[in-house]
C-alpha cells in the first residue's frame, strides 16, 4: 500500500503458500518508481529496506529467506555491499551467489534477488555467523546451496581442478543434508571463460 505501480511486466514479489519469490530489486524509492541514488551501500540498504517491506507485507519474515543472488557492476564493492547486507537476515543469512554483471542502468550499482521458506532452518557447512552467507540451508526436504568457487590450495588451477574442487564441495554440502546429486533439480554455472565450456561439463 502507498507503493507506485511497477511499469514494467514483472511482479515485485509473488507469494505462494509457505513460500514467497522477490524479483531482482534495484535501488528504487517505492512510493515513485525513481532511482534512488547513492553509493553501493546507500542502494544495497534502499534494496534490502524494500525487500523487507515486501516480506513483512506478505506474512514472511527476513529471517525466512533461504536464497539470493547478488549482481554487483563492480566487483571493488563487495565488501560494501556486504557491510550493509549482513545486517538484515539474523544468524542464519540466505545462501547466495555474487557475480559482476551490467545492469539495465547506469543509475544502479547492484541488484538483489531473493526467495524464502517458512519452516525450521538448519545450516549446513559453515558456522552460524562466520560470514554474511550461508554455505547450505536446509528445510525441510529442501536444500539450498551458495554459490561454491575453487578456491583454497586445492581449488588453484586449470577449469577442471576447480571444477572437481567445487562438486565435491556441493556434495559434501548436500550430505550433511541427507542428499546427493540425484536430488538437485536446478544448477547454475559462471564460467568466466567460455574456452572452459566443454573442459567444465567434462568434469
Amino acid at each position: 500500500q502507498g507503493w507506485s505501480t511497477n511499469p514494467l511486466p514483472y511482479s515485485r514479489a509473488i507469494a505462494v503458500g509457505d513460500y514467497i519469490f522477490l524479483a531482482g530489486l534495484v535501488s528504487q524509492t517505492p512510493q515513485t518508481g525513481a532511482a534512488a541514488s547513492g553509493d553501493v551501500k546507500a542502494q544495497t540498504k534502499q534494496i534490502l529496506d524494500n525487500a523487507k517491506v515486501l516480506t513483512e507485507t506478505a506474512g514472511f519474515q527476513m529471517s525466512d529467506l533461504v536464497w539470493s543472488r547478488v549482481w554487483l557492476t563492480d566487483p571493488r564493492d563487495f565488501q560494501l555491499m556486504n557491510e550493509v547486507y549482513r545486517t538484515y537476515f539474523g544468524e542464519i543469512p540466505p545462501t547466495r551467489a555474487t557475480t559482476r554483471a551490467g545492469l539495465t542502468s547506469t543509475a544502479y550499482n547492484v541488484e538483489i534477488m531473493l526467495w524464502g521458506m517458512k519452516g525450521q532452518k538448519q545450516r549446513l557447512g559453515n558456522p552460524a555467523g562466520a560470514t554474511p552467507l550461508s554455505q547450505a540451508i536446509q528445510v525441510g526436504n529442501y536444500v539450498f546451496v551458495s554459490g561454491i568457487t575453487g578456491g583454497g590450495a586445492q581449488g588453484r588451477g586449470d577449469i577442471k581442478a576447480q571444477s572437481n574442487t567445487i562438486l565435491t564441495n556441493i556434495q559434501n554440502l548436500l550430505k550433511a543434508g541427507g542428499m546427493d546429486f540425484p536430488n538437485v533439480v536446478e544448477a547454475q554455472v559462471w564460467v568466466t571463460d567460455s574456452r572452459n565450456f566443454a573442459n567444465m561439463n567434462e568434469v
